[in-house]
């Protein structure tokens, strides 16, 4: 979603997981509950209004537990299926592929989300081609447009987290990956703001 006319900011803020729509091919067998608990939901309400203040906004509508924008393309733990990988790349599967929350889950909560297996190969494929591939151009597509204009892009990476997860202190959390996305003075700014 782009800016309101006439305020556009160099900011970029992104909710890759608040998307609803479950997918008719998802078929998945655990409780749609323990889907639901992964969503970020409601922050793609949170942020959308803050483009009428000039900022450019960027939604997933499809569930992170179908095909989660915020990993790597590569990172897939295949090992489980009956058939072997022959993709048009290496799979590079991270701790959280192993642990069924890596770009495709298999896992959620104590459930396993798939009887048997996960997706085979074409499934996760179509959904690289189908989901990945265009939220990713969309966001690097509004990142370019944003610098071109403004000579800096600013992108926010939003997210919502249970309260378990911050033992119920915050209301916001600022994640830098221990100061190595952006630089202190932006932390500070964002923080003072």
């Amino acid at each position: 979603m782009p800016p309101a006319s006439g305020t556009a900011l160099p900011i970029l803020l992104d909710s890759p997981h608040s998307g609803r729509d479950y997918p008719p091919d998802f078929n998945y067998t655990c409780p749609h509950s323990a889907l639901v608990y992964y969503e970020d939901r409601f922050m793609d309400a949170v942020i959308t209004p803050l483009a009428e203040a000039g900022a450019h906004i960027l939604c997933a509508n499809f569930p992170r537990t179908y095909i989660d924008v915020n990993r790597a393309f590569d990172d897939i733990d295949f090992s489980g299926n009956p058939t072997e990988w022959t993709g048009p790349y290496t799979l590079n599967p991270t701790h959280r592929g192993h642990q069924g929350h890596g770009l495709i889950w298999t896992q959620a909560q104590d459930h396993k989300i798939y009887q048997g297996h996960g997706p085979d190969q074409a499934s996760i494929l179509k959904r690289l081609d189908q989901y990945y591939m265009p939220y990713h151009a969309a966001l690097n597509g509004a990142l370019n447009t944003i610098e071109a204009a403004h000579g800096i892009a600013v992108y926010l990476n939003m997210h919502s987290m249970p309260d378990s997860a911050t033992g119920g202190q915050y209301d916001i959390v600022l994640g830098t990956r221990a100061g190595s996305t952006c630089s202190k003075k932006l932390t500070d700014c964002v923080a003072d703001t």
